[in-house]
Parts: structure tokens; sequence; C-alpha cells
């Protein structure tokens, strides 16, 4: 009995190979549905579950662009079109948790900012810094930076004289005169009551900023960003007085109580809140960025002239202190002395709320000027910044970066100037008019500050949705010598990158100051899901077709992830085409899609795994046909029954049924996927089929066929001929060869092609890599199981045929063959062997490759030529090897 199993060893072995498959398949499968169904689970859900705008809102905001979605979009509306009843309709839905709305109300702007220079000496009357007169040459350069090149917003130059008291007494104070690039500057001197002397003038470093101010409801966005409840407590509570009609002056003593006390520790703009006892008007409550605008630097020097008595003689009159003609000529000859030089980021410090000043200390003083940050009140603006205009993505333009799921084009708007320095930016957005206006201007009331960034939460998971400004756009510059810049957002506000706000209010406060009473969109939660299910998605989508019933437009937000779009900038600058940048842009229902496309590919993945090796088993059952069959013919010839015959052969293969069976039931009963069960089923009963059609057909026709061995007509005349001929001599290892290897590639080809096609289907979203990331393993074990199997039978195919033709060799050597000619003879052998199923493969493989890609097919046409190639190189190897072997054997004996 274990001679007869030895002798099927090939088939037990293909067997097993075929029970260990379907094991592996069936728990790789339903291990990646696992991984997939958790990472899902964990990233397909963001603050809010349902965006909700006016019919069309949404519909308009996705055209064109591949059904993707800006995260800022909603910013670029401004036109309400939710009413507060709807909102109110939407609250009370049984199954809504939080209805958050957020209206676009306009801009705030700041304004314009000064820098400061002269010089301050703490005890005057002594300092030797105002004991003579002194000559300064002042230039001021402000710039602002978007990412890529540096805009010129602000140039200052100035010559300007300092001069002592004109008396000498502690009463008299020095002054400052000189010649602007616009205009004559008049400096005063100062004095504290320590003795300090001061003496400075005022230049312009910035034009006024504008950010924008949005409203919010500040009870329902404590609930929906449920980290940042604190910050909008305060708000929520001013917002309740004043939505119960408290009055003015009441108001003003909640804001004293809850903020005043901690006015100074968040920002000097709050100080002039701190002593308020009455409003004069209505207020409008706020909470206030600390990074709405873009980054703006100043480059500040002063270079003082050694001017002599020549000059106080001819230019300078002691008695008015002041110059005449012809002065500053003058000291554009006078020697360079001391130099300073101050470079100030003062970013962090722009806000609406005040005017930071840039104290310039001039060369020789102790300290700069004095002063301090001035409370302003901002300018309201009542305009909006549009969408960006897109349109398809030019040829001219060239390949778009890879791994994106949209390539579009931004359609310029035109220049816009900026600053008083020559500063020009291309501007991509036009202005449009919100419709809201204040009428008187409010109070404008302080009650803390924000960071846009830190309200955003899910900005580096999967699971990001858009939450209105509360974050800009990062966009990334691919390619050219800006390669991997990150565009700020600009100075006008109007180019790619849009700014966060610079401060959110309330509906209630915007609603009682202008009669705005409706929102711009709404964000639903939707209570009672807790993970991704189909129960989970019916509920959410019951609601939204409950909100889209009242005539608004609704999309599932949930499930959402960010997705990276192309974007091909024209006439960015005067050096022309910025090129290509990236984004990320919403991708609405990517979780499902994901879940679709991960599953169907491993799944395929099964089926291609499961049918590639049963294939091969089935093959080798078929190959021993012939063998077997003049093995039943003798057994027939000694008087054997039919049916005796058949147990006898069967008793062969019982183990290789056995090992199918116990490991079909095994996978069948662990496998939680329900297509996986039916396709191990199938694979394992067309396996047990094949295995039985084998036992049938041996004794089919066992006793009535003979074989008539006919001569070649030509004899072979060289050693690969020879081979050749042992070759075609054996057919059924010449099958088995062949058939491994067409199953070989044809398998490589599938795998790459799901995997391929898969991560296609799937998208480019943050979640699909994250599905992708967790997949790979199980993807690549489910690779392995079927290409091992091709490779195990491939070179046990070759084994085959070697051993099919050992007796011709052994003849050829002994009859005086070395061992060169020998290796021809067995490489004509296994090419020949090989030939057919090499064509058949790349045949099929490159058609396949065409067939089933539904990108580029070139990945897959070089799997199938270097899948080839590696065949053809192994086998020659082999061969040598083999002939080597066989001619020492006969050199030994």
């Amino acid at each position: 009995m274990g001679y007869r199993v030895f002798r099927q060893r090939v088939a037990v072995l293909t067997a097993a190979l075929l029970a260990v498959s379907v094991v592996c398949a069936g728990q790789v499968t339903t291990r990646s549905s696992a991984v997939v169904e958790t990472t899902v689970n964990e990233n397909w859900r963001g603050a809010y579950d349902l965006l909700v705008t006016a019919d069309g809102g949404l519909s308009r905001a996705a055209e064109n662009t591949g059904g993707l979605i800006e995260q800022n979009f909603a910013s670029l509306t401004g036109t309400g079109g939710v009413t507060a009843q709807q909102i109110e309709d939407i609250a009370a839905i049984s199954a809504v948790e939080v209805a958050a709305p957020l209206a676009f109300i306009g801009q705030l702007s700041t304004p314009s900012y000064d820098v400061i220079v002269g010089a301050s000496e703490p005890d005057g009357a002594k300092s030797t810094f105002f004991s003579q007169l002194r000559g300064f040459d002042v230039s001021i350069n402000v710039d602002t930076h978007d990412g890529v090149t540096s805009i010129p917003l602000a140039t200052h130059k100035a010559h300007v004289v300092t001069s002592p008291p004109a008396t000498g007494s502690e009463d008299d104070l020095p002054l400052l005169t000189g010649v602007m690039d616009d205009g004559d500057v008049q400096g005063i001197g100062m004095a504290d009551g320590s003795g300090t002397w001061t003496v400075d003038y005022v230049a312009p470093a910035l034009p006024p900023l504008s950010a924008g101010l949005i409203a919010v409801d500040p009870h329902a966005e404590a609930q929906l960003l449920s980290s940042h409840q604190d910050l909008f407590a305060t708000l929520g509570m001013f917002d309740s007085a004043l939505s119960g009609g408290t009055e003015p002056a009441e108001l003003a003593k909640i804001l004293q109580r809850e903020v005043g006390e901690e006015a100074v520790s968040v920002g000097t703009y709050f100080e002039a809140f701190n002593n308020l006892t009455s409003l004069d008007g209505d207020a409008l409550p706020l909470l206030v960025s600390q990074g709405a605008y873009p980054q703006v630097t100043a480059s500040l020097q002063a270079t003082e002239r050694l001017i002599g008595q020549n000059f106080l003689t001819n230019h300078y009159d002691a008695e008015t202190r002041s110059v005449g003609e012809g002065w500053r000529q003058a000291m554009a000859r006078a020697p360079q002395g001391e130099r300073s030089e101050t470079e100030y980021d003062f970013s962090e410090s722009l806000t609406a709320f005040a005017a930071p000043q840039l104290h310039v200390s001039l060369p020789g003083a102790s300290e700069a000027s004095g002063g301090a940050m001035v409370s302003t009140t901002p300018n309201y603006d009542s305009s909006l910044v549009g969408r960006v205009e897109y349109d398809a993505a030019p040829q001219s333009a060239g390949d778009s970066p890879s791994g994106v799921n949209l390539a579009l084009r931004a359609h310029p708007q035109g220049v816009a100037n900026v600053g008083n320095a020559g500063g020009q930016e291309q501007t991509y957005r036009l202005k449009e008019s919100s419709g809201i206006s204040f009428s008187p201007a409010p109070v404008y009331a302080p009650l803390g500050v924000f960071n846009p960034h830190d309200l955003v939460q899910g900005v580096d998971e999967a699971s990001y949705v858009p939450l209105g400004t509360y974050r800009s756009t990062g966009i990334t510059v691919v390619g050219g010598e800006h390669d991997g810049s990150t565009l700020a957002p600009s100075f006008s506000g109007r180019g790619l990158a849009l700014s966060t706000p610079g401060a959110i209010t309330t509906m209630a406060a915007a609603n009682q100051l202008q009669g705005f009473s409706g929102a711009d969109v709404v964000r639903v939660r939707v209570a009672g899901v807790g993970n991704y299910s189909p129960q989970a998605l019916e509920k959410i989508g019951d609601v939204a077709g409950t909100i889209t019933a009242l005539g608004l437009d609704v999309r599932v937000v949930a499930g959402s992830s960010l997705d990276q779009v192309a974007v091909y900038v024209p006439q960015y600058n005067q050096a022309g085409d910025l090129g290509w940048t990236v984004e990320e842009w919403t991708s609405l229902g990517a979780a499902l899609k994901v879940e679709q496309a991960q599953n169907l590919a491993t799944l395929t993945l099964l089926i291609v795994t499961l049918v590639g090796v049963a294939l091969l088993a089935s093959v080798v059952q078929g190959a021993g046909v012939a063998k077997r069959r003049d093995e039943a013919a003798l057994l027939g010839s000694f008087g054997w029954t039919q049916p005796r015959i058949r147990r006898w052969f069967f008793t062969e293969d019982l183990p290789s049924l056995t090992i199918v069976a116990v490991a079909a039931a095994y996978a069948v009963n662990t496998a939680h996927i329900g297509a996986a069960r039916t396709t191990i089923i199938a694979v394992v009963g067309t396996f047990v089929a094949v295995v039985c059609w084998a036992l049938w057909s041996i004794t089919r026709q066992s006793s009535t066929r003979t074989h008539v061995a006919r001569p070649p007509k030509l004899p072979a005349r060289t050693a690969s001929g020879i081979g050749s001929r042992i070759a075609r001599a054996h057919g059924a290892s010449t099958v088995l060869m062949g058939a491994s290897l067409v199953v070989l590639t044809l398998t490589g080809v599938a795998f790459l092609a799901v995997i391929l096609n898969s991560r296609v289907s799937a998208g480019t979203s943050r979640i699909a890599v994250l599905v992708q990331d967790a997949l790979v393993l199980p993807q690549t074990i489910l690779a392995l199981v079927g290409l091992g199997a091709g490779i195990f039978m491939f070179v046990n195919a070759l084994k085959t045929a070697l051993a099919s033709g050992v007796g011709q060799y052994v003849m050829l050597v002994t009859s005086g063959w070395d061992r060169d000619m020998l290796a021809r003879c067995v490489r004509g052998h296994i090419f020949t062997a090989l030939t057919p199923g090499c064509l058949m493969a790349v045949v099929g493989g490159i058609s396949a490759s065409f067939i089933v890609s539904t990108t580029n097919p070139l990945p897959m046409v070089v799997t199938v030529l270097a899948m080839c190639g590696i065949a053809l190189g192994v086998a020659s190897l082999w061969a040598g090897n083999f002939a080597s072997k066989i001619s020492t054997v006969k050199a030994d004996k």
C-alpha cells in the first residue's frame, strides 16, 4: 500500500497543496473582510453625518468636479437658503442628535498697521543721544509670502534729524524732523514722570487685511465639537442672554464678569472691555482667531549719518529747530556711522481688534521708542470671496501627478494690487456680496480666542468631513522649481488657498442685528449610530430622506474621506504658470466604495487562487490516466473485473480525496463569507468530479486499445533534435509542464490585475489608503498561495519530463556522448516541452492583460514576459545540471 501511495506521490502532493490552498484562502478571506470592516468602522464617521443646504447647493458645489467637494466649499456661498423654520424642523426630527447651522456673514478688516521709529532714553536730560544734532537714513520693507515667492506690501524711506532741547532746560524736549518718500515727517518729544525722554515718528507699514466672519449656534457647535465645549460656553451664555432680550447694560455686566478679569491674558484688544459698564448699541459677541491672516514680515534698517558743524551752520536753524533746503543732499554726502537692522515677523500679532506697533530703535539710542498696542474697532464688509472656476485639465499642461482622483485647471480672474509697494497677486476668486449689512455698526464684544486648526476633528484621520472654514486648504506644489512648497492663503484673500475665519459670532446675534434668520449649511448628526453597518446606513438614509422632503439638498457625509485632486495653476505670477498643485477635497461615500472594492478584490483573489490550484491538481489527475489505463489493461488480462480494478485505483486516490475533503470541511466551517464558502465547495467538488472521471476513464477502454509505435520519417541529426524527439515521445509530461506554465502566468496576471483594479475602484482617499495598507499582507498571502502552487507544479513537471527520458540519456552517455552534447540534448527536450506552454502563456497572458486592465496593461504584459523568461532560464539551468549529474554517474562507473 505504501508503494502505491508513493507511486501517486505527485497527485497526493498536488491534492495536499489544494487542501492547504483551500484552508489558507478561506482564512485569509475571512481575515481580509474583518480588516476592511474594522478599518472602515474606526474611520467612517466624522463630526456629523449629513450636510444640508438649500435646494441645489451641493449639486452646484460638485458640478464638473467628479462629485468631489472642496473642503471649504460652504464658505463660498453666503447666500443663506436654509430658513430658521427649516432648521427647527430638522432639529425636531426624533433621530437627529445635533443640527448645527453655519452662516457666512462677511469680512472683518484690520486697521492699517504702522511702524514707530525713534529713540527712548531712561534719563533723557543727561543722555548723550540727545546732547547733539543727529541725522539718520531709515528704510522699511514689509513683505508677505505666498509659500512660493515673497510679495512686497509696503516700502518706506526717510531721512530724519533729531535735535536736542532748544534751551537745555528739563522742561524742554527734543524734536525730530525730516522727509519721507510720501511727505514730511515731524515727531514730538515726550517725557514721563521718571525722566525718560522719547522722540519718534510714525510710518505706514501694512494695508488692511480681511478675514471671514461666520455665525454658528454655540450650543449646537459645542455638541458637534465635543472636545471644544469650553470654547463655546461663554459665547453660548452671552447668546442665550441676547436671545432672551437682556438689556445692553446687563449684557455688559455678563461681559465684564466673565471676561474682564482674564482679558489681559488672552490679548490686549480685550482691555477696552475690562471696565465696560454699558453698551451703547447692539452687541455682537465674538470668538477671535489667532491664526487667520497670512505671514507678514518686516525688514527695518536705520543708518546714522555723521553730520558735522557745516551741516549745523548751513542747514539747521537752532531757534526754530528745523532744517532748510539742501539738507538731504548734505546728509547723503556725510559719512555713515552706526547701522541697526531688525527682522520682525508680526503674523501672530495680526488681528482685527488691535494695531500691533513695530518699534524701531535709531542707532545709538538706549531703547526703541515707546508705545503700546492700540485697541481698534474693525471694519465690517459684507463681501465674500466666490468659488474658484475650474476647467478640464489641458493636454498641453502635461501629465497630472500620480495618485489623484481628479485633474482640473484653475481659471484666472485677474491681477489684484496689494499694498503700496507694487505687489501683485493673480486672483482665482471673484468677490460676491453676502447681502448682510449691520446698520448701525454693532458693539463688538470679543469673548475669547481660538486657533482654527484646533477646531477641526479628524483632519489627520480618514473620516474628515467639511466643517466650514475651520481649516484652510493645504495646497502643495508638485514638480518644477517650487516642488514641495505649500501655498499660503493670499494677502488679497482671493487666491487658491482660503484663509480660516477671523471671528465666530452667533446666529442669534447676527439675526438680531440685521434680520438674518437662515443658514448656508446645516450639519446633522444622527442619534443612535454606533458602528458601520447596513442598519446604521439605513438609519442615516431615513433621516436624509426626511430632510429632503423639506425641500433641501442633503448629502450623506458619513463615510466620506479626503481625496487628492490635482489642479493646474496658470498665470500665477509674473514668472508665468505655477504648474501642478495637489490639494485634498472631500470624497463622499468613500467608505462604501472602499469596502465594496476591497471585498470584491479579496474574493476575486480567492477564486483565482483556488481555481488555479484545482486546475493544476486536475491536470495531474488527467495526465496519469493513460499510464493507469495501460495498467488496468494488464490487470484485466489477469482476469480482474472492472469493479475490482476501479477499487484498486480508488485506493490509491483515497488519500488525495480524504485530504481535500477534510480541508474543505474545515474551511467551509470557519469561513464567514458566503461567497468564499460557495467558491470552496465548487472548487473541491470540481476536483472530486475530475478524480471520479479519471477512475471511470481508466477502465472504459482498457482492453480495446493497442498502441503501434510509428518511427519518424527522418532521423534526428543533432543533439537538440534528439532531445526534441524524446520530448515528443512523452507527451504527458509536456502537457503537464505547459499547463503549469499557463496557469502560473495567468494567475500572476490575474493577481496583479485584481490588486491594481481594486485600488482604482477604491480610489485614492485617505480611508482607501488605510484599508489598502491593512490588506497588503493578506492579499500578498493569497498571491503567494496561487503562485506557489504554480511554481510547485512547474518544478514537478520539469522533474517528470527529465525522468521520463533518463533511460535514453544513460544510453547516449554509454555510447560515448560527452557532457556538452548531452546538455544540448536535454535542453532540446526541455525547450520542446516548454514551447507550447510558453506560446500559450504569452498569447493568453498578454490578451488577458488588455482585457482585465482598467488603467495600464503594461505592468501585466511585463509580468507575463518576465515569468516566461524566468521559466526558460530555470529550465535551461536545470537541464545543464541534470546533464552534469548523468555524465558524472557514468564517469564514476
